[in-house]
């Protein structure tokens, strides 16, 4: 074993790798492990870096979440804010009903006492100028 690897305690299975792969690329075993090792902690920091990005993340995604309980609150909210609306037009729609039924029963009164101021006047000049015949 080459005496700058041997504090790493490779596997013998990695350490014929190793010497296989330095045989074919002509690359020293300790440069392989060096390399490996660089891939390793660049490997270590994209984990690092998506172990980030997954907190921001559920730190956004819990945030949505009491986003939307606040937006349900405002709905129900509005809900109740549009039922006490339409039971007010409710209400006032049957009050303008009943306006509107007294008023016709109103016109219809006066109607008949103008009919019957009519006829009053009739007969009263009718008796006037009978008396003055």
């Amino acid at each position: 074993m080459n005496p700058n690897l041997k504090g790493l305690n490779i596997p013998a299975e990695v350490f014929e790798a190793l010497e296989l792969r330095s045989a074919m690329t002509g690359v020293d075993k300790a440069d392989l492990v060096v390399e490996a090792l660089r891939q390793n902690l660049d490997l270590a920091f994209t984990i690092e870096h998506l172990i980030a990005e997954i907190a921001s993340l559920k730190a956004n995604d819990q945030k949505l979440e009491v986003d939307v309980l606040d937006l349900r609150q405002k709905v129900d909210g509005l809900e109740g804010r549009f039922a006490g609306l339409k039971t007010a037009l409710e209400r006032n729609t049957e009050i303008a009903l009943g306006a509107r039924m007294r008023c016709t029963r109103a016109v219809a009164q006066s109607r008949s006492l103008v009919a019957q101021a009519r006829s009053t006047r009739q007969a009263v000049a009718e008796s006037r100028q009978r008396s003055w015949s």
